[in-house]
């Protein structure tokens, strides 16, 4: 699936992360808002300092300049669909398959790595 275009107030697109995949390194949006609805999940999200996981159906809101990433502690492959407002220069068309791969092309910060597992996360920050 690629995207949903409306001029450029919104885009649409899905992401497919495979078995025990991460989604991208920990960044701030500073002009677009992003939400993130899992389709078949469950998927880890990390969004400001708070760690937790969202099963299908649930839907997660990064408003800009909040920090927040996403990633599959699973064994099996997830789906999120990923919706930018607003849209303008979020992504350039390349399929890869069922699934879009995301390709942004508008400008983040990126502050921290990909989310780790709940366990590495604990060990790294002196944690049982």
């Amino acid at each position: 699936m690629y995207l949903q275009h409306n001029g450029d107030a919104l885009a649409v697109f899905e992401h497919a992360l495979t078995a025990h995949g991460t989604g991208p390194p920990l960044h701030v949006n500073p002009t677009l808002d992003a939400s993130y609805h899992v389709l078949e999940g469950p998927v880890a999200f990390r969004l400001g300092d708070t760690r937790f996981t969202a099963l299908p159906g649930a839907s997660v809101v990064a408003p800009r300049r909040t920090p927040h990433t996403y990633a599959n502690h699973t064994t099996k492959p997830v789906r999120v669909l990923v919706v930018c407002t607003p849209g303008v220069g979020v992504i350039s068309e390349r399929r890869d398959g069922p699934a879009v791969e995301a390709a942004p092309v508008h400008h983040s910060d990126i502050v921290g790595p990909p989310l780790a597992p709940l366990a590495a996360f604990a060990t790294a920050n002196g944690q049982r």
